[in-house]
Order: structure tokens, then C-alpha cells, then sequence
């Protein structure tokens, strides 16, 4: 990729993004056991919910940088620099998860078997990885395309993803009728569901301008959305008897929603941010570094969490409180780790 100036508005979103990432899971480790009419799994399932935005938006700035026209990248480039690197990394983490768990559990419970088979499955948080994987081999393809495509042709993609991905998410936690089911699945259209449509939406709000009607409904939105992820997720959830994570997962619209709020925000006044990190310049390079690490906290921050230094704390703690003080640390110490690792010569870029 050719140099450009780089955006402080994409680094605070990394960081945003793992933050939040590091929130689900600190907050995920009591989700299943607590009562759900408790207070407790009241605001764990509150904090739980308002963090599921940090995958997409990791996509998004994925397909912004990738999918941008200002940057050049041959196919040999993409391959050997950036998908290699995502293999590598992958083989590596599955490897290190899969010996943590053998060398931490009761081989009764981790057994020679379920080693091998975390180590080629990997971790449960691995799967980002692989999916990034398929999505960057589409990347010459999808450049292309995009490229060629008018502002109201990338619209209407977009449309259909609401429609085949977001709508059909969130209308299927509501209908249980098989028959209507298996119609909306006959409707699968993979080109425009899953993670691709993120990372074109990432690409077309970078490209374009929205109208300030469009940002001020988002901003009106934004805290409707969260009330509306938080109060429909109890109630399904107490509905059903267990933790219901279908409506606010990275697909429900009220999730939708909200990263495509705080995308728009954060990448909005990009000159006011670069005067201010110039000026302040031992910040800026905090942010820098940190930004730099946040795939590095992704990987690393489960192996904290499940260690015998954070887990222990959702036995003693109040949950709520045990979810915040697990955050913290495991946040610190893996961008600790990330950035040591990184500076490791040669190596460095392959271990996070």
C-alpha cells in the first residue's frame, strides 16, 4: 500500500473497538450463572449488550483502508503482507490457546484430544481471523467493483444488506414459525450477509458525505437503540428462561444501529483531531502505539481473563464489579504485552 496521511479518527476507533471487545468478554464470564431476575445479571447483561459493536466496526475500518481509492495494493501485496500475516497469526494463538489449556485444566477435563482439536479449531475468539481471511481474498475483486460502482449502486447493496442480514436477523428472533423460517433462509443471498456488507458500509461512509438529517436521526437514535438492546434482551432473555444474545448480536438493527452512530462520529472533525495530536504530541504517540496494538489486545486478552490472576475475581467479587476490575486489568496488560511483542525484530508483526 502506498503511504497516506494517516487518521486519528480510525486510531481511536481501534481503540474503541478492542475496548469493547474486551468489555463483552469480561462481562460474558458470569452472563451464563447469574439469576436472570437478579440486579446483577440485570446490568452485566446491560454493560454486555452495549459492547457489541466492536467486531463490526474492526471490519469497517478494515474495508475503509482496503477499499480505499487513495491507496494502491497488488494482489501479491495483499497475499504475502497482510492475509500470510492473519495465517500465521491464527496458527500461532490456536497453538498458544490450545497449550494454555492443556498446561491450566485437569487433563480429565483437557484432554490429548480436545488439545489437538484447539489447536486446529482454535480458540473461540480465533474465529475473527479466518473470516478476515475470506474477506481480504475478495479484497482485489471488491475493489474493483467498488470502484465502479456509482454512489446509489453502493446504496443499493447496502439495501440489501439491511434487508437479507440486519432485518431478517432481527425478525427471526421474533418469528418462530418454521415455515416462515426456512422462507427467509431460501432468501440467503451470501454476497451481500455477514461481515462483507460491513466492510463495504466502512468503505461507503469514508467515500461519502451524509446529509446532517441522516447524522442528527443517528444521533437521536443512538441512545434509543441502546435503551431498546438493553430492555428487549432481558425480557427475551427472562422469556426464555436463559441468556438470549440473538437481538444484539452484531446483526440485530438496534446493534446496526449504534456502530454505524459511532462510526459516523468518530470519523467526523479529522482535521480538528490532527491539530490536536500535533499539538499535544506525547499523547498523539500514546494513541499511536495503542492503536498499533489493538489486534494484539483481541488476541492476547482471553488468556488474561482465563488466568489464575483475573478469573478468580468472579468467585470473590460482586459480578458487576468483578466484570469492571477484569476489564481493566486485562485491557492494560494485554496492550502491555501487545506493544512488547510488537517491538520484537522481524518476528514482532506475526505474534500480534
Amino acid at each position: 500500500m502506498e503511504q497516506t496521511k494517516r487518521l486519528y479518527s480510525f486510531d481511536l476507533l481501534r481503540i474503541l473497538a478492542a475496548f469493547s471487545v474486551v468489555v463483552l468478554h469480561a462481562t460474558a464470564q458470569r452472563w451464563y450463572d447469574l439469576p436472570l431476575e437478579s440486579t446483577d445479571w440485570f446490568l452485566t447483561n446491560a454493560i454486555n449488550v452495549l459492547s457489541r459493536f466492536g467486531v463490526p466496526i474492526f471490519v469497517m475500518l478494515s474495508g475503509a483502508l482496503f477499499l480505499s481509492k487513495d491507496r494502491l495494493l497488488s494482489t501479491k501485496r495483499l497475499w504475502t503482507h497482510y492475509i500470510l500475516r492473519l495465517f500465521i497469526l491464527y496458527a500461532v494463538w490456536s497453538f498458544l490457546y490450545g497449550t494454555l489449556g492443556y498446561l491450566t485444566l485437569h487433563p480429565e477435563v483437557y484432554s490429548v484430544k480436545d488439545y489437538l482439536k484447539c489447536i486446529l479449531s482454535g480458540h473461540y475468539h480465533l474465529w475473527y481471523l479466518p473470516m478476515m481471511i475470506g474477506i481480504y481474498a475478495l479484497v482485489p475483486l471488491l475493489r474493483r467493483m467498488v470502484h465502479a460502482c456509482t454512489r446509489k449502486e453502493l446504496e443499493y447493496f447496502l439495501l440489501l444488506f439491511v434487508i437479507f442480514e440486519v432485518l431478517f436477523t432481527t425478525v427471526r428472533v421474533f418469528v418462530k414459525t418454521p415455515q416462515v423460517l426456512s422462507l427467509m433462509d431460501s432468501f440467503n443471498i451470501p454476497m451481500v450477509c455477514s461481515y462483507l456488507g460491513y466492510f463495504i458500509l466502512g468503505h461507503y461512509l469514508t467515500q461519502y458525505e451524509l446529509s446532517k438529517i441522516v447524522d442528527r436521526m443517528l444521533a437521536i437514535l443512538f441512545p434509543v437503540c441502546m435503551v431498546v438492546n438493553v430492555v428487549v434482551s432481558a425480557m427475551q432473555s427472562r422469556k426464555e428462561g436463559v441468556p438470549m444474545s440473538e437481538f444484539t448480536n452484531s446483526f440485530g438493527l438496534f446493534t446496526f444501529l449504534m456502530t454505524v452512530a459511532i462510526f459516523r462520529f468518530f470519523c467526523k472533525n479529522e482535521n480538528a483531531k490532527r491539530i490536536y495530536f500535533e499539538k499535544h504530541k506525547t499523547f498523539g504517540q500514546f494513541v499511536l502505539s495503542l492503536s498499533k496494538s489493538t489486534l494484539g489486545i483481541y488476541l492476547i486478552h482471553l488468556a488474561i481473563m482465563e488466568s489464575k490472576l483475573v478469573s478468580p475475581l468472579f468467585g470473590i467479587m460482586n459480578p458487576v464489579l468483578a466484570a469492571l476490575v477484569a476489564l481493566v486489568i486485562c485491557f492494560v496488560l494485554s496492550a502491555v504485552l501487545a506493544t512488547l511483542l510488537r517491538k520484537i525484530p522481524v518476528v514482532g508483526r506475526y505474534l500480534c
